[in-house]
């Protein structure tokens, strides 16, 4: 009797904490897909200097989110976040237009996709 009771207490503690987990990073990427959404609109206008300002917005809020982040999913979407920011400031330096709506959009992606992956559901344990 007692191992039954163990394993739904263990069982139920990993729902939960897969659960907590899941809002945590639905959350925070809604949270900086707001600046990131200002870098894009102020790169749309060419108006590079406010766009590197809600870059370093965007940046200061990843930067609080990371190591979290990194407990939760695979290293290398972080890599590739960061992989990210690297270019959009530079294609920002380089007021390069095109290339930097096309990081932006690639960079939104894996935002709205980690959650995603990370949530609880048949299609993403098989």
């Amino acid at each position: 009797m007692r191992i039954i009771i163990f394993t739904i207490i263990i069982t139920l503690l990993v729902f939960t904490i897969s659960f907590k987990s899941v809002s945590f990073l639905e959350k925070t990427s809604v949270n900086m897909i707001s600046p990131l959404k200002n870098v894009e609109e102020n790169i749309k206008r060419e108006n590079w200097e406010k766009a590197e300002e809600n870059l370093w917005i965007f940046e200061e809020k990843w930067k609080g989110n990371k190591l979290i982040w990194a407990l939760l999913i695979d290293h290398s979407e972080i890599d590739n976040i960061e992989l990210s920011i690297v270019h959009i400031k530079s294609y920002i330096t380089s007021r390069d237009l095109t290339e930097a709506k096309k990081e932006i959009a690639g960079l939104y992606l894996y935002l709205r996709h980690i959650p995603e992956t990370e949530k609880l559901n048949l299609k993403n344990i098989f």
